[in-house]
């Protein structure tokens, strides 16, 4: 049968089989409720707020007024949406629009079957075991090969490509379409942290060295040894591009300590050999080198430039010419400017030279006629096969040059001595040496020769 309760207008409740019907006398379910005008609801309320179900003419709606709507399975919460629109699986107090967890095992994690949407952007999508986002590949399916400890995060096997998939080394950076770049940064005001980088060994590794800024002394670059980049000045590179070795650099390089050189040095803008020495080359100026106390009171070395090279010279002294310059293994000493003197054998030359002790010049036999060179000094003439000539070289250019020439023969043979051209001996073209043991000691003056001493 079926009973009705109307306003005597319009069917209101119907049961009808069973079934109850509201807003129409033909229910098909075990509750059907009907309007052709409003949208049909059921609304449970309490004291704590309102729940509704209901669906109008293209929508279904589910909601709550002023609560959070949960859902039960099996006695249990196991989803719940906030009152801010927050969707919690397994938790009461969802963190962001979509929170799930769960403890292990089958209630933990997403799952995502191998499907590829047909819009893709802002998509998250596993295809093939591969899971991506916006069209571009996350991680593969084989799972993430970092494993977290706290808050590190490690990777024990293979190497780390970033722009590469082919590492050659444990980190490799690598870009095709710029330069690849690692940047260390201390982003802070204090002076306590430095950008750097630690190397370490052994088998309880401990850090041998360091290289990085340092923040504390004016962003200073250094290499030092052991941990502590500021407790050192190691190799220091400053901001002018200075320098030091053991030291604070105040020149392009400085160095502190003992310093040992293999291969030469080079200084200048030409190529250097391949020696053991100390090189200082400039074809357009003249070279210089500093050894001393300051720089009022120390030995030069100089290379006087000139655009001819062979009219170039070289130079040794002392700055201002202040000091005596003493070569000891020779025992040679030469006085400060305001006299000159060099002595030989005596650190107390009082002559434009001074030598304590004998002296040895060239000495040599001639038997035919012959010039004299700049490297002769006494000439012994043997005339026994004949008369011989020793002619003397110009006197233009060597003024003050000394030769002794003297016969050492008992033959009636002449050893004369002959002027060079037109230049004379005391006045005369030739001088005769015409007995044994004659000998004569001539000087240049410039021009002629002028003999100082004879027999």
């Amino acid at each position: 049968g079926k009973i009705e309760f109307d306003d005597q207008t319009t069917d209101e409740i119907n049961f009808l089989n069973c079934r109850v019907g509201i807003g129409t006398d033909t229910p098909t379910y075990p509750l059907t409720i009907y309007n052709t005008t409003y949208a049909s609801q059921i609304w449970l309320t309490g004291s704590g707020g309102s729940m509704f179900l209901g669906h109008d003419s293209s929508t279904a709606t589910v909601g709550t007024y002023t609560t959070p709507l949960r859902f039960y399975v099996n006695y249990g919460e196991r989803m719940r949406i906030t009152t801010n629109g927050d969707v919690g699986i397994g938790i009461a107090s969802p963190s962001n629009k979509l929170h799930v967890e769960g403890s292990g095992g089958g209630s933990a994690g997403i799952y995502l079957n191998s499907a590829v949407p047909s819009t893709t952007t802002n998509t998250l999508y596993n295809n093939g075991g591969t899971l991506y986002w916006s069209g571009s590949q996350l991680a593969t399916g084989v799972g993430s090969q970092w494993v977290t400890s706290g808050s590190d995060i490690y990777y024990n096997s293979g190497n780390v490509g970033i722009g590469t998939t082919s590492p050659a080394t444990l980190l490799e950076l690598s870009k095709t379409d710029a330069s690849p770049v690692l940047t260390v940064t201390s982003a802070t005001d204090t002076t306590t942290y430095d950008p750097y980088i630690a190397f370490r060994t052994g088998a309880t590794p401990s850090t041998q060295a360091v290289v990085g800024i340092d923040y504390s002394d004016s962003n200073k670059l250094k290499l030092v040894r052991g941990s502590d980049i500021s407790s050192s000045t190691g190799i220091t590179l400053d901001s002018s591009g200075n320098v030091g070795i053991g030291t604070t650099p105040s020149y392009p390089l400085h160095v502190s300590g003992a310093t040992r050189i293999t291969a030469g040095l080079h200084v200048g803008n030409t190529a250097p050999y391949s020696d053991n020495a100390i090189n200082d080359f400039n074809n357009n100026s003249s070279s210089l080198m500093r050894f001393g106390q300051d720089y009022t009171h120390n030995l030069f070395l100089n290379w006087s430039y000139n655009a001819t090279p062979a009219n170039a010279q070289a130079q040794i002294g002392t700055y201002g010419y202040s000091n005596p310059i003493y070569i000891d293994a020779s025992g040679i000493y030469i006085q400060s400017y305001n006299s000159n003197n060099v002595g030989i054998g005596t650190a107390s030359p009082n002559s434009k030279l001074h030598i304590a002790g004998a002296i040895a010049t060239a000495l040599s036999t001639k038997t035919t006629n012959y010039t004299l060179t700049a490297t002769d000094s006494t000439i012994l003439g043997n005339a026994n096969s004949g008369a011989i000539t020793l002619t003397l070289p110009t006197t233009s250019g060597i003024t003050g040059r000394i030769y002794t020439i003297k016969k050492i023969d008992s033959s009636t043979n002449a050893v004369t001595v002959d002027g060079y051209g037109s230049e004379t001996i005391d006045g005369a073209a030739t001088y005769s040496l015409s007995a044994q043991y004659k000998y004569v000691t001539i000087q240049s003056d410039g021009t002629n020769w002028v003999i100082i001493a004879n027999n």
